[in-house]
């Protein structure tokens, strides 16, 4: 299911962002290397440049917008009582900030994919293929 939703670079980089954000959450700064490993399963044939910048940044990019309202987050927290603020109100700004964020740093992946000259989106559905050729069937997925 994932893979029809997920089929162009624009949709992947803005699947990473989320899920880096959300894990994010949980983990901190362990969010960025079990990201990097998951997405190196997914790509690891794709060591050029523009692959590599793509990763990359979609993961940083996602883990500094993080730290706009994640509460786990130290200097989140800190800033809060400091300031005396709400907590549920600088979240959903936080959260929001990162929403636009997240939605300008796919608009400049965009530029830069086009910067590199390669279309990633060709590159990427052919590893989703060669993924699915070696998953299990489909009646065994659903058990």
């Amino acid at each position: 299911m994932a893979h029809k939703s997920l089929n162009t670079s624009r949709k992947f980089y803005l699947g990473m962002m989320s899920l880096t954000q959300v894990f994010s959450y949980f983990l901190l700064f362990g969010a960025i290397p079990m990201m990097y490993q998951f997405i190196n399963q997914i790509l690891y044939k794709k060591k050029t440049e523009a692959w590599e910048n793509y990763k990359g940044t979609a993961l940083l990019r996602s883990f500094a917008l993080s730290t706009m309202w994640v509460v786990s987050i130290p200097s989140f927290i800190f800033a809060v009582e400091t300031m005396n603020a709400s907590l549920w109100i600088c979240i959903l700004q936080g959260f929001g900030i990162s929403v636009c964020g997240t939605m300008i740093a796919v608009l400049f992946s965009y530029f830069q994919e086009k910067h590199y000259g390669v279309n990633l989106t060709y590159g990427l559905q052919d590893e989703i293929a060669e993924i699915l050729l070696h998953a299990d069937p489909i009646e065994e997925r659903k058990k």
